[in-house]
């Protein structure tokens, strides 16, 4: 069934829209083209829940821009996400967005809102951007952050439940296949790597790691830098009492406090190059294990 958004018009008439043909012409203001895919489609899905959750949006920073303007990869992302929008507690929320931070977000009564416009999926969390400034309210996702974390191979997905913890993705399961078993890690392919160096780094046969990966991987002999890999763990690490699933909203400056051991012990065991890429369903080693 198809969505609808009432948008109000500068003129002051309304005009009813197809919400995917809405959010293709908020994307090209909102973040533009050429950004990284998987940030557009995070774009898109926050864009999208936005306007449902308000039901009534303009046409400017009132709400978010929406124009005339439309571009292939835009639209793409788009339509790569129908059907997929941000829920917490079973109701679409209105996720917030903004330019960039000073690497870590923050909550509404932190930005100086009223505190009752507070909520969990609206905490402050650490941010790769690399600004050292705020521009915008700093609430929600960091769209700069957004996509250094797509261009460091995560997927729109992990990045909407990094900067919105405990959101639910309504429509994901669905339409977005691939998600990593919960025994298994991730890897980002790195300059110099090759499929048989990171099967021998992790203690897998190549061919384990390849048939893993045929989702992304045509010829074993041709990886690229940035690639998110999935890791099979052995089957006996199934059981142990050393290993952790991460839950949403997890960090690994929460679970090193938890687990009263520093933030390099848990990224050195398990062989995580950027403490900010986390994903739901990781299997992590507990240091001393």
């Amino acid at each position: 069934m198809s969505l609808t958004v009432e948008v109000l018009e500068d003129d002051g008439s309304i005009t009813v829209m197809d919400i995917d043909e809405y959010a293709k012409g908020v994307l090209p203001y909102e973040m533009g083209t050429g950004w990284p895919i998987e940030a557009l489609k995070a774009q898109a899905v926050t864009a999208k829940s936005y306007a449902l959750a308000c039901r009534q949006v303009f046409t400017d920073t009132r709400s978010q821009v929406y124009g005339s303007l439309r571009y292939d990869d835009t639209n793409e992302a788009v339509e790569a996400v129908r059907d997929v929008y941000l829920k917490y507690g079973g109701e679409i929320i209105a996720p917030f967005f903004f330019a960039h931070c000073n690497g870590r977000t923050l909550s509404p009564s932190q930005a100086g809102w009223n505190p009752v416009a507070d909520r969990p999926y609206l905490i402050g969390v650490d941010c790769q951007c690399g600004r050292t400034s705020y521009y915008g309210h700093g609430i929600g996702m960091c769209q700069r952050g957004a996509q250094e974390m797509a261009l460091h191979g995560a997927t729109f997905d992990e990045i909407l439940h990094h900067y919105y913890p405990g959101v639910e993705l309504n429509g994901f399961a669905d339409h977005i296949p691939g998600l990593p078993p919960a025994n298994a890690t991730t890897y980002i392919v790195q300059p110099g790597d090759s499929l048989s160096a990171i099967a021998m780094q992790f203690g897998l046969a190549m061919r384990t790691l390849f048939e893993a990966n045929r989702h992304v991987i045509a010829d074993p002999n041709v990886i690229e830098v940035g690639w998110l890999l999935v890791v099979p763990r052995a089957s006996q690490e199934e059981g142990d009492a050393k290993i952790y699933v991460v839950q949403p909203g997890d960090t690994l400056g929460v679970l090193a406090q938890r687990w009263g051991c520093s933030l390099e012990d848990i990224t050195s065991l398990n062989s995580i190059p950027d403490p900010n890429l986390i994903r739901v369903g990781q299997r992590l080693r507990k240091p001393g294990g």
